[in-house]
């Protein structure tokens, strides 16, 4: 995991050998990790230039090209890349995206269950499809959203806030504002899915003490150092929400933003919520808005959630809707 030593092992392996094609591939790969794709890129090409018959290479910057969003050209190296090994299960998933991200859903299944048939056990390829095919898969699995936000972690507020204008934090902050009277303040917070940290920064000026819960470690390491939190637990959310209500635990307001886009059936989580939620308590939170029906796994990926869903579960557990508002949180 030491990122900056490991380039510096590698740079070195290639100043050395300028011809080490293992150093520029696990050196580009190192790169698009670190979220510079751009220069990951470059040194899959230094790979492929190399050795032009090197499947992986050209695989792998597929993947990297996907990431830029320059999906034509992923598709393009896809290709030769498949033209040297035909039955290579990573090329068809990585294909299978590109065209998810064109928007060719039937193309996109198509390479996923060939990918499936050639052996991939990636559980994220069962996803995609599922998300493409219009199916439920049931929530996201937790080994996949490690992997993104892990992977992101490093970058997330810098592309989600600085890029795209991410306003959910402020956005919900203010709903609550308007909707508390007598300049009432909380005790006890939790940030369900707290990510890095950003809905505890907006609410830390209404709040004594705030819990997070994330998935991710690495998001978790970035929360931390904001030092705005009691406590931080790694897990599951809706098995840390049943352990909380069998151990009795109580917040008076429980605040998650965009997380509920990863559930898909979010019974389980409102009967936990109600539990350890305190009487007069607020429950704050953001649905990615579905037209009719239930919930659905879009092919982005994500779950929505209708109103009408949201409205049944929220009655049913006790609920009472004080606020309800349809936003624009950034921008794609």
């Amino acid at each position: 995991g030491k990122l900056d030593e490991a380039s510096a092992s590698f740079r070195r392996a290639i100043a050395l050998n300028p011809n080490h094609i293992n150093a520029h591939n696990n050196l580009a790969m190192l790169l698009g990790r670190q979220g510079k794709l751009d220069e990951a890129s470059a040194s899959f090409q230094t790979a492929i230039a190399l050795n032009p018959n090197d499947n992986g290479a050209h695989s792998n910057l597929a993947e990297a090209l996907v990431k830029q969003g320059r999906v034509e050209d992923a598709i393009a190296s896809c290709r030769r890349a498949l033209a040297i090994r035909p039955e290579d299960a990573k090329t068809h998933e990585i294909l299978g995206f590109a065209f998810q991200c064109k928007g060719e859903l039937k193309e996109a299944a198509s390479y996923y269950k060939r990918a499936i048939e050639l052996g991939s056990t990636n559980p994220m390829t069962s996803h995609l499809l599922a998300a493409v095919s219009g199916e439920d898969a049931g929530p996201t699995p937790p080994a996949i959203v490690i992997t993104i936000f892990d992977d992101y972690a490093s970058r997330f507020e810098a592309h989600l806030v600085g890029e795209l204008g991410y306003s959910m934090p402020r956005l919900m902050r203010e709903a609550v504002g308007r909707f508390i009277r007598n300049n009432r303040r909380f005790q006890h917070a939790l940030d369900l899915g707290c990510g890095t940290g950003l809905i505890g920064a907006h609410f830390r000026d209404l709040v004594a003490e705030i819990d997070g819960v994330d998935l991710s470690p690495k998001m978790l390491e970035q929360a931390r150092s904001k030092q705005i939190y009691r406590k931080l637990d790694c897990e599951e959310i809706v098995v840390w929400l049943e352990r909380s209500a069998r151990e009795s635990l109580c917040f008076d307001i429980i605040f998650s933003a965009d997380v509920f886009i990863y559930v898909g059936n979010l019974e389980p989580a409102f009967k936990a919520i109600r539990r350890i939620l305190a009487e007069g308590g607020l429950f704050v939170f953001s649905v990615e808005r579905l037209a009719q029906g239930s919930f659905e796994l879009l092919p982005t990926c994500r779950y929505a959630h209708s109103t009408s869903y949201v409205r049944e579960l929220a009655f049913r557990h006790g609920f009472i809707i004080s606020v309800s508002e349809q936003v624009d949180l950034r921008k794609e």
